[in-house]
């Protein structure tokens, strides 16, 4: 019997020899590997930190794209907020108008009142402003007529 015959029976009856050679040894692995493998099919370590990279940068792309849809979307929530604050705005704003169109009309009445009272002392007439009727129709102790 050869030697290499000797060693592969010594090799196939103690598998456990073959184990701590290889655990021992990883670059025996790769370069039967290359043996069996075309060599540009085999992946090294750079490639893996290529992939890593890769990986790493689309995740990093998708969570900034994840956060940027967070950002622009509303939710149900805050429509309903900004329902509320549109309507407080809206009531704070017809508030000030209905203030506003009350003292213009208060102010046109008297000057309306005062040029209509110009023109009518010019012909001797009284002009009278009336206030508050009782249930009687009376203002000031005078009928209202």
């Amino acid at each position: 019997m050869s030697l290499a015959e000797e060693i592969k029976r010594v090799l196939l009856e103690n598998p456990n020899i073959l184990v701590e050679v290889l655990v021992s040894r990883p670059e025996i692995i790769y370069q039967a590997l290359a043996k069996l493998t075309p060599w540009q099919n085999l992946a090294t370590k750079h490639d893996i930190e290529e992939l890593r990279k890769y990986v790493d940068d689309k995740f990093e792309e998708l969570r900034k794209e994840v956060q940027m849809i967070k950002d622009t979307m509303v939710t149900k929530r805050d429509v309903e907020e900004l329902r509320r604050y549109v309507d407080s705005q809206i009531k704070f704003l017809s508030i000030k108008l209905d203030a506003l169109g009350a003292r213009w009309g208060v102010v046109n009445e008297d000057a309306f009142r005062d040029g209509v009272r110009e023109i009518l002392r010019d012909a001797d007439y009284t002009v009278e402003k009336w206030l508050y009727y009782d249930a009687d129709g009376y203002v000031y102790g005078t009928q209202a007529k």
